[in-house]
């Protein structure tokens, strides 16, 4: 039977010396094997519960730090909007209710006739009309915001148009629950279906911006109202009115 040397591996038919390196295989011993060394940790599992625990920390940093932010931005934006916009820089002239006066005439005697009339108000013209025509009331309503124009208009204390090329731009101060606030519209004038409308395009409360959504919202409501829809309802002899080259433009037919 062949035998094994346990040193070398060498294979003979028998004996108890191997033949090759000499040893006797039954006194051999084999070295120790080598101390297993303690396996090290990899980097990535580590790394996981670093990132986790910082994303936890900023969580909790975020949720302590939002208890003061909150309240102080519900500060500043109430302080923003009580914070009176400045009023545009409105052209005035002396002689702009004189003129108002003539073209005033000069429609209803076109209208007699039976004739077309173009109405063309400039900034100062303007101005001076609504000055006029709207009774700024020296009192606000006591309660709740205005419901309805009747109610609008009793709570102003100014309005100032500003025109421009194609738009307008309104800024009107009214009370609020006895504050002064500023209120500031910019947008366009048209008819639609025989109704005055008002496309907007920025505004502000007092001097914070007033997001678009809820601008053409707030406008689209106003507009829409039961309350208000038939007021904006234009007399049957007009036609159109529109903002050209700075001049409220109205149509009679």
């Amino acid at each position: 039977m062949s035998v094994t040397c346990p040193k070398c591996g060498f294979e003979q038919d028998s004996g108890s010396e191997c033949r090759r390196c000499g040893i006797i295989m039954a006194r051999y011993k084999p070295p120790p094997a080598p101390a297993q060394q303690p396996r090290q940790a990899t980097d990535s599992p580590t790394l996981q519960v670093s990132s986790s625990g910082f994303f936890q920390q900023f969580v909790r940093e975020f949720v302590r730090a939002a208890r003061w932010v909150i309240p102080v931005v519900a500060i500043l934006v109430f302080i923003s909007i009580l914070r009176q916009a400045p009023p545009p820089q409105i052209k005035t002239d002396p002689t702009a209710a004189q003129r108002i006066e003539t073209k005033m005439e000069d429609l209803q005697a076109a209208a007699a006739a039976g004739q077309p009339y173009t109405l063309q108000m400039n900034e100062a013209e303007l101005n001076t009309w609504l000055t006029r025509s709207l009774a700024l009331a020296p009192q606000g309503l006591a309660g709740g915001a205005p419901a309805s124009i009747e109610e609008a208009q009793s709570t102003m204390r100014d309005i100032k148009i500003e025109l421009m090329s194609d738009s307008m731009r309104a800024y009107v101060i009214f009370d609020f629950h006895g504050k002064n606030l500023s209120l500031l519209l910019e947008g366009r004038l048209f008819v639609q279906n025989g109704y005055l409308r008002f496309a907007p395009m920025s505004g502000k409360l007092g001097s914070l911006p007033i997001p678009q959504f809820t601008l053409d919202r707030a406008v689209s409501g106003l507009f829409d109202s039961p309350a208000n829809k038939e007021k904006f309802l234009l007399p049957a002899e007009i036609r159109d009115v529109r903002i050209e080259n700075r001049e409220v433009v109205v149509f009679y037919r």
